[in-house]
C-alpha cells in the first residue's frame, strides 16, 4: 500500500484509489486508518461499508452504513448502500426502507427505484414493486414530478412477479456505481478478470454473503 501522509484526508483518499482499483483488503486498513485518526469522517464509514459489501461481509457493511448515518442522516448514498446491504441478508423490509430513505435525498435515483422494486417484488408486493420499475426505467427529468407521475401509467402488476426488465441486473451495480466504480474501474488494467460479490447475487446472492 501507498504510504500517504498521516492526516485522515489523504488515508481517505488512498482507500478511495483502491477501492476503485478493486483491492477491498486494502481499502479497508485504508479507510480504518482514516477513521483511527478521526471517527467522524462519515464518507470514511460509508466507503469502509462499501469494501465490506464487496468482501462479502455484509453484516459488518449495515454496522458501518449505520455509522455514516448517525454522523450524516441526509446521506442518500449511505442509505442506498444500507438497502443492497440488507438485500444481500434477506432482510427484504428493512432493504426497502432503506432505499425510501435514499429516494427522500434524491428522487431521481433510478438504480434506488429499481432495488426498491426487487426487495417489494420478493415481498409478493407486485403493484408496488411495478411501479417502483417504472420510475427506476424512466429518463431522468428536471425535477422529481415525473417520479410522481407513475400512477398513470401502471404496467401490469403481473408482470412485475418475474422481475422488471433489467432487475437481474440491478444489484450487481451494487453499491460501486454508488462511488463510480463501475465505470472509473472499466478504465483499468484487468478489470472484468475477476467476478464481484454482487455479480453473484442473482446466483444465490445469500451464499456469498
Amino acid at each position: 500500500m501507498n504510504q500517504p501522509d498521516s492526516s485522515p484526508a489523504a488515508w481517505l483518499s488512498e482507500g478511495k484509489r483502491l477501492l476503485l482499483a478493486g483491492d477491498f483488503r486494502r481499502a479497508l486498513l485504508a479507510f480504518n486508518n482514516a477513521l483511527a485518526l478521526d471517527p467522524t469522517l462519515a464518507d470514511a464509514w460509508r466507503d469502509k461499508g462499501v469494501a465490506l459489501q464487496e468482501l462479502g461481509r455484509c453484516q459488518e457493511a449495515v454496522e458501518n452504513f449505520d455509522q455514516a448515518l448517525k454522523i450524516d442522516r441526509r446521506d442518500g448514498e449511505a442509505w442506498s448502500c444500507k438497502g443492497l446491504a440488507l438485500f444481500c441478508l434477506g432482510r427484504h423490509e428493512e432493504a426497502v426502507e432503506a432505499y425510501g430513505r435514499a429516494l427522500e435525498m434524491n428522487p431521481e435515483d433510478r438504480l434506488a427505484w429499481v432495488n426498491k422494486g426487487e426487495a417489494l417484488r420478493l415481498l409478493g408486493d407486485y403493484e408496488e414493486a411495478a411501479k417502483c420499475c417504472l420510475n427506476g426505467h424512466r429518463p431522468q427529468s428536471s425535477g422529481s414530478q415525473g417520479l410522481e407521475q407513475h400512477g398513470r401509467y401502471p404496467p401490469p402488476a403481473a408482470q412485475a412477479r418475474g422481475g422488471c426488465g433489467g432487475l437481474q441486473q440491478v444489484h450487481r451495480a451494487g453499491s460501486r456505481r454508488r462511488l463510480g466504480l463501475d465505470e472509473q474501474r472499466s478504465r483499468l488494467p484487468g478489470y472484468g478478470k475477476g467476478r464481484s460479490s454482487f455479480a453473484l447475487l442473482r446466483q444465490g446472492h445469500r451464499d456469498k454473503c
